[in-house]
């Protein structure tokens, strides 16, 4: 059985992914090693997290071959609210493997399927009616917790038995929360009379919390207190602020020097204190029970004050920084208010290679005042990265101009204000590379280049390069200047860059950028009107994808390899691997690359002499590209490319001229290598009509145009 506690700072999916494979490592304790190498290998890169999906596929098939009988269990689901984690969710039990149970523990109806599955059968609900006690249920459970604690024997009457269990609706919580209550008191007609008296009389309606459970906890939470010594109640109310407790944290919060001691007192007498289990626990951890925390809380504001809580977050957080927890004192701080030293640690945090709990940051950021990010620029700078990286994915993924590139905006001309005044040149450099991918992923691809070339200028200065993204910026902005280059200028310039790029990279050993660089060589060969070359650089940039599990790169790869076996007219080996690029979609693959396999397909058709079939499927193509606003002009014109190429050569000439009008709409915004196909197409269009005469010069300046940019 695996177990994972949530609570509220779990809203990240990345460490929500990471507790679940820490969890189901407790079935093998190899499983899901290869979800977590490639984690770490796509955060080499700069630019995005890989999929969630993507890597709970890999989980999902070292489920399959791992656990023959396994419960998945997640208690306290209801304090996640990210919808990311809920998409994880539903795909991760989409897919679940017959030998693995999942059980939600929540108080309240996730925003998951669960129509979808109960329709299939596959939900077992167990609500909060199935929980309630009986009578009789009522009466076995006073009776036998009676028995081990030091209350006398009850022996209360039919009547007092049905109406407290009425009052209580079954709660068997509230049941171990009332025999806390009775703890010490020896007279069998006190305990009875107290019962009684609880069965018969409303609560105080001055209870702040609402719901019949939440009324009959904080009511029995004052009474519980009151009925420990004076010291418990101290510390009870002192760590309410933690969300987990250990020994030599808590004495560091109170005062202390035996809080071992008493938190292993306090699980016994039942104090709703939880023993959590753990690999490598150098002194046990425990958590209180969630209601019990939120009442103690609010008890502790009443009994304490705010001031003092604030302080006892203060001393939590320096506990945490000296035991290598940063994260966690992050959280202490901001509750303590001490904004200052929150952000120096947010901003040594955001500087790790390997920091990727990006939601996590952004609720950070949302605690901090205005009037701070100014003093920052390194926190403005982690703000405007976590904002691209975590941006709410649409079928193409692309990055358009709304609130959060606004912020985005604001936070990158705060840390370019902040690094300027001081002279922080390098940190410039870093800034304007970041210019250039958002630029790019809003495809202004001149724009980007403007901003590469100022980036690479600043980060040439650095005499020394000690820090990993430095190589990787100055690799992608190399990268964004070949592409560029492949547009406007020429291919053979594009190669160069591109070269430098794959060289940085190669040398700094950062895998999944060189194998973009790769890929990105290859193209530009392709166009260049090579073939063999290519083809042997894509095989090798699939063999190592397979072998680190990146399937993005392999899918990218075997969809490329496909375009050259269509070349070659070897139309089995080209419906293999598009077939296998399809079978990857399975685990994470892009809708743009869907849209491409398909298209493939299709054209595999026309080659069979399937063409009306081929014409109809164009057709449904390109109308469902121009439904989704942010299809790439690159699909978009390669659908529109195939479909009058295939009406032209059933001579549908009008058909043609009218998808070939539909370029028009798009000339401010593609580049000039793209606009090079509705050029062609506009010679054949005229070659069809017979029209030689006006085609041959035009076809003359394409080629002098082509032969410039080689």
């Amino acid at each position: 059985m695996a177990w994972v506690a949530l609570e509220e700072g779990d809203n990240d999916p990345m460490r929500f992914l990471h507790y679940i494979i820490a969890a189901c490592q407790t079935f093998h304790a190899d499983l899901g090693r290869s979800a977590l190498a490639l984690l770490f290998s796509a955060l080499q890169s700069p630019f995005e997290l890989p999929p969630l999906e993507t890597m709970l596929t890999f989980l999902l098939n070292d489920i399959v071959h791992s656990v023959s009988n396994g419960l998945f269990i997640l208690d306290d689901y209801h304090v996640i609210t990210e919808p990311a984690i809920h998409e994880t969710m539903a795909f991760f039990i989409d897919h679940l493997p017959p030998t693995l149970h999942v059980m939600l523990l929540t108080r309240s109806e996730p925003p998951l399927p669960l129509l979808r599955w109960r329709a299939r059968g596959e939900v077992q609900d167990i609500r909060t009616a199935d929980l309630r006690f009986s009578l009789e249920e009522t009466t076995a459970f006073l009776h036998q917790m009676g028995d081990a604690s030091s209350m006398p024997a009850l022996s209360l009457s039919q009547e007092t038995l049905q109406h407290l269990t009425e009052r209580l609706e079954g709660w068997a919580t509230g049941l171990r929360l009332l025999l806390l209550t009775l703890q010490g008191q020896k007279d069998q007609h006190e305990v009875e009379q107290h019962l009684a008296q609880l069965a018969s009389n409303p609560l105080p309606s001055s209870s702040p919390l609402a719901s019949p459970q939440r009324a009959i906890m904080a009511y029995f939470i004052s009474e519980v207190l009151s009925a420990q010594s004076k010291p418990l109640q101290r510390f009870l109310l002192q760590t309410s602020v933690l969300g987990r407790l250990t020994g030599s944290l808590c004495d560091s919060v109170t005062g202390r020097q035996d809080s071992t001691t008493l938190l292993a007192a306090v699980e016994r007498a039942g104090l709703f204190l939880e023993l959590l289990d753990g690999p490598g626990q150098s002194e046990p951890w425990y958590r209180y029970h969630t209601l019990f925390a939120e009442a103690m809380r609010s008890e502790a504001r009443s009994h304490l004050g705010d001031a003092r809580l604030q302080e006892l977050s203060r001393l939590a957080g320096q506990w945490y920084q000296q035991h290598g927890m940063p994260m966690e004192a992050v959280e202490a701080m901001l509750r303590a208010q001490e904004v200052e030293r929150a952000v120096a640690l947010i901003e040594t945090i955001c500087e790790q290679e390997h920091f990727y709990e990006l939601h996590t940051l952004l609720h950070w950021m949302k605690q901090i005042p205005e009037t701070v990010f100014p003093l920052h620029p390194t926190l403005c700078f982690s703000y405007a990265r976590a904002l691209l990286y975590t941006r709410e994915n649409t079928p193409f993924s692309p990055l358009k101009a709304d609130k959060m590139t606004e912020r985005m905006e604001e936070m990158l001309q705060m840390a370019e204000r902040g690094w300027r005044e001081r002279g922080n040149v390098p940190r410039l450099g870093e800034l304007f590379a970041f210019r250039a991918l958002v630029t790019w992923q809003l495809e202004e691809l001149r724009n980007a280049a403007e901003y590469a070339r100022k980036a690479l200028e600043m980060l040439s200065t650095i005499q020394e390069r000690t820090h990993p993204q430095d190589t990787k910026w100055r690799s992608f902005c190399l990268a964004v200047l070949g592409m560029e280059a492949a547009g406007e200028r020429g291919l053979d310039e594009a190669r160069q860059f591109l070269q430098q790029a794959y060289e940085n990279c190669a040398s700094a050993q950062h895998r999944g950028f060189t194998r973009a660089t790769m890929m990105m060589l290859a193209s530009v060969d392709l166009a260049r009107g090579e073939l063999h070359q290519p083809a042997e650089v894509l095989r090798q940039v699939l063999s190592e994808a397979r072998a680190v599990n990146d399937w993005g790169d392999v899918t990218a790869s075997l969809f490329r390899l496909s375009g050259i076996y269509y070349e070659w007219n070897d139309l089995e080996m080209v419906e293999q691997l598009v077939n296998e690029t399809s079978e990857r979609g399975k685990q994470g693959i892009e809708a743009e690359m869907r849209e491409l396999a398909f298209l493939r397909l299709v054209l595999i058709q026309q080659r069979r002499g399937e063409t009306r079939a081929v014409q109809q499927q164009l057709n449904t193509l390109l109308a469902r590209l121009q439904s989704i606003p942010s299809t790439p002009l690159e699909l978009t014109f390669e659908a529109l490319n195939w479909l009058i190429r295939l009406q032209l050569a059933l001579g549908d000439l009008s058909a043609a001229q009218r998808h070939l009008e539909m370029f028009a709409r798009y000339t401010g915004q593609a580049s000039a290598a793209l606009m090079f196909k509705p050029k062609m197409l506009q010679i054949r269009l005229l070659l069809a009509q017979g029209e030689t005469q006006v085609a041959l010069p035009l076809l003359e300046q394409l080629l002098s145009l082509a032969s410039a940019k080689k």
